[in-house]
């Protein structure tokens, strides 16, 4: 993708004009919003497969160069961690993910247990609708998703570190091989932007903690995280109440699960606390996290879901077990992290392995638990989507942030870019002008096909697909943005069909489009990419021809607007002689000034 941008002089005054000449346009809003527009969003391709962008800047600001370095650094950086086939795929088509620990398959239990366990939630999870995502470093790299294969290996392997915060570091820079905690896990979470997180239980201050200052990562890490983690509570061997107020300090917001506000203590339903709140099931849990993010807490929840009581263990059994455990811990002289599996190991040999048969029901069925809520979750992240993208503000646009942005064009800024100050604005908007903004340039409806399979075949053999849909067209983009910045006062000048292409552009941003811009039995233009499965584009085909009717006359009837607006903005696609009759008109009316 080549995005070109030109600030062009013409005639002796400066004009409000920005020429975008885009091969594949992918999303010229962002790129726009790093030099004075704002944050701006498009859904123009949803897709995320990477790609490398070149560009060239022609007479921009320093202070527009040196926020264009986002674009280096897009095609440039390497994420520190790797996707799996599987979460690449679900990343790519949008569906839930449910990030998985591996310090439970390394440390919780022993083969083949714990082999078999880590199978059967991964399908649990994808039997409810969504797709795992275990989490561990192999050979020093981080992973996100992982093979049978590397399950396999991580349940037999000798010797692999328990991840942490303090730990990723030395054992990716050691290729080692590491098993995340629900600490390094949150980290990771957060990396790949996976908000759900199911595990067994979270760590927490240990017993006589006071004195030892013995508190796991877990808590600090979920204070500093916007994920949601579904857990059976705090295990139990640890101080609960006093977990709970560190975790309140932290500003983590948690809630038991179902009807009762008793906190779980993972081998059993209750541990004599009680929780802050309590969700009554997987969308009420979703709404909160959703709530969460709205807000911007940049503090996660918990989610602690009691165990099946058909599983549960006796209160007084699982107490004497693990204070014989704690007793003999103590005696040998065991700390730190090497505590939870150590007692975790004693309590189920003294349990006759009841505890292990324990452990693994409640994992079992937080995963479904945490399943529904990544699925409801993404329900409403798909539901801002739309609304965000694809009707802007309809209601409450006084809500909208009142920052101003100022814009200028001017003839030191074009020949005499470098000299200019990084606070030198790019633009300037008409003052005197007490209009709507006006975008004049194309309106399109793209659509994504990716292809499910691993091999295509250009023989006519039909391919399964998922296709996308939403708003396209450079202009069409810059006007739905600056639409929603500006509460509504921008209008676009375009021409769409009397289809149903046109009707779904009209609806996306009511009152965008001007009256006059249907054509009678013409065909709104469309663009269509054929994606493979990892989202590199093959072939895009465009019916762009309509473009042509952004004609004078269109102008000519809309140059009342065109009079009153602070600021005019053309693309492209719009017609050579459009373009010079519009670029005139601003010479006329000096805009700007």
């Amino acid at each position: 993708m080549r995005i070109e941008v030109t600030k062009q002089p013409y005639g002796s005054n400066n004009i409000p004009f920005l020429n975008y000449s885009t091969e594949n346009t992918v999303s010229i809003i962002q790129f726009l919003s790093k030099f004075g527009c704002g944050l701006l969003q498009t859904n123009l391709f949803k897709h995320r497969s990477e790609f490398k962008m070149a560009y060239r800047l022609n007479g921009i600001p320093k202070l527009v160069q040196r926020n264009l370095g986002f674009l280096r650094n897009y095609s440039e950086s390497r994420h520190p961690f790797v996707y799996s086939k599987e979460v690449s795929r679900a990343k790519s088509e949008n569906m839930p993910i449910v990030a998985l620990e591996s310090t439970i398959i390394t440390h919780g239990m022993p083969y083949p247990q714990n082999l078999e366990t880590a199978l059967e939630v991964e399908n649990i999870i994808r039997q409810r609708g969504a797709v795992p995502a275990t989490v561990a470093i192999l050979k020093g790299q981080l992973t996100v998703g992982l093979t049978e294969d590397q399950l396999r290996y991580l349940a037999q392997a000798k010797g692999v570190i328990k991840a942490s915060r303090r730990d990723l570091a030395y054992i990716a820079a050691a290729k080692l091989d590491g098993a995340t905690t629900v600490a390094g896990t949150i980290i990771a979470s957060e990396l790949a932007d996976i908000p759900v997180f199911v595990t067994g239980g979270i760590g927490g201050v240990h017993r006589e903690g006071e004195s030892t200052l013995d508190i796991s990562a877990d808590l600090n890490e979920l204070g500093r995280s916007k994920t949601l983690v579904v857990c059976s509570g705090i295990k139990s061997i640890l101080d609960i109440g006093r977990t709970l107020e560190y975790l309140e300090t932290q500003g983590v917001c948690v809630c038991s699960f179902g009807e009762s506000n008793e906190f779980p203590a993972f081998y059993t339903v209750r541990s004599g606390h009680r929780a802050p709140y309590s969700v009554a099931d997987a969308k009420h849990a979703a709404r909160i996290l959703h709530e969460s993010h709205r807000f911007h807490l940049n503090s996660g929840v918990v989610i602690a879901v009691p165990v099946p009581r058909r599983d549960a263990m006796d209160e007084k059994v699982i107490e004497e077990a693990i204070n014989s455990a704690l007793t003999d811990a103590k005696r040998k002289g065991i700390r730190g992290k090497e505590v939870t599996p150590y007692i975790l190991s004693n309590v189920s040999e003294a349990t006759s392995g009841t505890s292990l048969e324990t452990n693994i029901a409640l994992i079992k069925n937080n995963a479904r638990v945490g399943a529904d809520i990544a699925v409801e979750f993404k329900k409403l992240k798909n539901a801002d989507n739309v609304n965000d993208s694809n009707i802007g503000f309809r209601k409450g646009a006084e809500n909208i942030s009142n920052f101003t942005r100022t814009f200028h064009t001017s003839s030191n800024t074009r020949s005499g870019a470098e000299n200019c100050g990084d606070d030198t604005p790019m633009l300037a908007l008409d003052m005197k002008a007490d209009g709507d903004v006006l975008v004049i340039g194309g309106a399109n409806v793209d659509r994504t096909y990716r292809v499910s399979e691993d091999t295509i075949q250009l023989d006519g053999s039909t391919h399964a697909c998922v296709m996308d849909q939403c708003g396209g067209g450079v202009g069409r983009n810059m006007a739905e943005a600056l639409w929603r910045l500006r509460g509504g006062r921008t209008k676009l000048l375009t021409a769409i069909g009397d289809d149903a292409d046109g009707k779904y552009l009209e609806e996306i941003a009511p009152g965008l489009i001007l009256n006059g811009c249907v054509v009678k039995n013409g065909r709104t233009p469309t663009y269509a990419a054929v994606m493979d499965s990892r989202g590199e584009c093959l072939l895009g085909l465009g019916d762009m021809a309509l473009h042509n009717d952004i004609t004078v006359d269109r102008v000519n009837n809309n140059m009342t607007l065109l009079e009153r607006a602070p600021l005019v903005v053309l693309d492209g696609n719009v017609p050579q002689i459009t373009m010079d009759h519009v670029l005139e008109q601003c010479q006329r009316l000096r805009k700007p000034e």
